[in-house]
Order: C-alpha cells, then sequence, then structure tokens
C-alpha cells in the first residue's frame, strides 16, 4: 500500500507532489511509533496475543476504511477525509502488531532453544523484508 500512496495523494486526491511527501512521511512516522503504544498495551495490560488479534482487527478496518474511500468519485467531499481516517487507522492497528509478532514467535521456543531462536528471527525479518521488496516491485505491476 506505501509502495502506491504517493502516486495516489497525487493522481486521485490532487495533492502537489511537495504535500503528497509531506503526507506519505506523516503516515510513516505514525506507523513506526504507534509500536510505543502496542508494546504498553501488550506488556502492560492485555498481552501479546490478544494485543495481536485485537489491533489486526483495527488495521483491518483501516484497509476496509482505505477501500471503501477510493470507491467515491473523487470529487466527493467525503473522499480524502475517509482516506485520511484510513491511513490513520492502519498506522494504529500497526503499532500493535509490528511490537508484538516477532517477540510472540520467539516465546514459542524454550529459552535454552538460543539456535533455533536465532534461526527463527533471521528467518523471521528475511521473509519480512523480502516481501516488501518484493511488493515494492509488484504493486506498480498491478497498478498499471
Amino acid at each position: 500500500m506505501r509502495t502506491v500512496l504517493t502516486l495516489y495523494l497525487i493522481n486521485i486526491l490532487k495533492f502537489n507532489n511537495d504535500n503528497a511527501t509531506i503526507m506519505f512521511h506523516a503516515f510513516t512516522v505514525f506507523a513506526y511509533t504507534s509500536p510505543i503504544f502496542g508494546s504498553i498495551l501488550a506488556d502492560g495490560y492485555i498481552g501479546k496475543f490478544w494485543t495481536i488479534f485485537f489491533v489486526s482487527l483495527v488495521y483491518a478496518a483501516g484497509q476496509i476504511i482505505l477501500a471503501t474511500a477510493s470507491t467515491f468519485n473523487k470529487n466527493s467531499s467525503m473522499h480524502p477525509w475517509l482516506d485520511f481516517l484510513g491511513l490513520f487507522v492502519i498506522a494504529m492497528g500497526t503499532g500493535g502488531i509490528k511490537p508484538c509478532v516477532s517477540a510472540f514467535g520467539g516465546d514459542q521456543f524454550k529459552p535454552n532453544y538460543v539456535k533455533m531462536i536465532s534461526i527463527y528471527f533471521s528467518i523471521f525479518y528475511f521473509m519480512i523484508n523480502a516481501g516488501s521488496t518484493i511488493s515494492t516491485f509488484i504493486t506498480p505491476l498491478f497498478r498499471g
């Protein structure tokens, strides 16, 4: 989604390049600072599993809001506000998922399985970054 976000802001919402860049970075800032709140929720209140579960629902709701916003006529007054709401909800949803998923996976191993934990984190982060890299190239092809 982030791969084509700037193009969406420029071509559909008619932002100029500077404002589209600002919005893109604002979304990124929210997405990368919201894990502070997700980790507080997980560690202090409901645990990693329930944080991942409930915040995944929030994240999915943000995606639905964003998809719904894209169906409105681009001249509609609802359109930009639903887009911004969807992006904000996605960024907040990211905050509960990002700090918990890798740690939750690591918790599945007994503490003395140090080698297996190391292999798990190596594979986990390789797959995350490989998926991100592949989606960066494939998403614009789907857009075309």
